[in-house]
């Protein structure tokens, strides 16, 4: 048996690196494509004006969520990947209660982080802010389209596309590998430097516990709920005093901390994630290539580069 391994993975490093390159370069269109259709379809929004109600704003939101990140990953996949199973589980799946405990982990590691991001940036209070409709208590039911456009629909969109394509058409370059381009790729996707770091860390969270659960719709909760508590804490601030905004934001700091810690000592025990005793992932360890070449091998991608120009270009303006 172990013959036979050895033989089927005796595969040319040349073969590697182009397999590796033609993948990067898959993930990268489809970044370059979500962004020029989320630029085209918000043109269309400001030039109808549809941006100026409350109802067009939802309208146009759900759109391009649909429109520019999970109808370009749906067609990708099946004409450039040869792959329309990018949605599977993986064969070795979590119990209920790993996966709860996966979901405390994400959203406290995930609240964590972004507090801490948007402590560093508010000393750039002009840098990539973004104008959109606020939240309000005032209204339930905006309240809830606000929650179904910006947590329900950018959650499964988004955890399709990314920890569900660009995932799996990286990963057979080893599964770290995928977890950072798909989530640097997601990074490049966000306006403003400080949602795009957060957006960046985030994926690599996102990442880690679909690979962990065995499930996609995990990360899809997790994301939902970093979403649906960012909503919150926007409505809380336009009806609470400066000063008891401070304290539930701080409170929510210190619990999020506790939550991540917690559950993160438990999975630990629990053996999931990456205190798991899998079997070594042999194709990853014999047949690619090193992390430098991997690199190299990146930054060697025509469309790699061209999405981070467009990007940063983006970004500047």
């Amino acid at each position: 048996m172990d013959e036979n391994i050895n033989t089927d993975l005796r595969i040319n490093p040349a073969s590697a690196a182009k397999r590796l390159r033609r993948n990067v370069n898959i993930v990268s269109l489809f970044g370059i494509i979500s962004i020029l259709l989320n630029l085209g379809i918000s043109f269309i929004v400001i030039q109808l004006g549809i941006n100026k109600s409350v109802i067009g704003y939802f309208i146009s939101s759900a759109t391009i969520s649909f429109t520019a990140v999970l109808l370009p990953a749906l067609a990708l996949s099946v004409f450039c990947s040869g792959s329309n199973d990018f949605i599977a589980d993986y064969n070795k799946k979590t119990g209920c209660a790993d996966s709860l405990w996966l979901i405390a982990f994400g959203i406290g590691a995930c609240m964590t982080i972004n507090t801490i991001v948007s402590v560093i940036f508010s000393f750039l209070p002009n840098f990539g802010r973004q104008n959109t409709f606020r939240a309000s208590f005032d209204d339930f039911g905006v309240f809830m389209l606000m929650l179904v456009v910006t947590a329900v629909v950018p959650a499964i969109c988004e955890e399709t596309a990314f920890r569900g394509f660009a995932v799996n058409v990286l990963k057979n370059s080893g599964e770290v590998y995928a977890a950072i381009i798909s989530a640097l790729v997601f990074g490049l996707m966000h306006s403003g430097l400080s949602s795009a770091v957060f957006a960046f860390i985030s994926g690599l969270i996102f990442a880690y516990i679909r690979k962990s659960s065995g499930r996609l719709i995990v990360p899809v909760v997790v994301h939902f709920l970093n979403n649906a508590f960012a909503l919150f804490y926007g409505a809380a601030a336009g009806v609470m005093k400066p000063k008891a905004y401070t304290i539930l934001y701080l409170f929510a700091f210190i619990a999020a901390m506790v939550i991540m810690v917690v559950s993160f000592i438990v999975l630990a025990k629990r053996k999931i994630g990456v205190f798991a005793d899998d079997e070594p992932d042999y194709v990853c360890e014999q047949t690619e290539p090193s992390s430098g070449k991997k690199l190299l091998y990146t930054l060697s991608c025509p469309l790699f580069m061209a999405l981070i120009v467009l990007a940063v270009v983006l970004k500047l303006m």
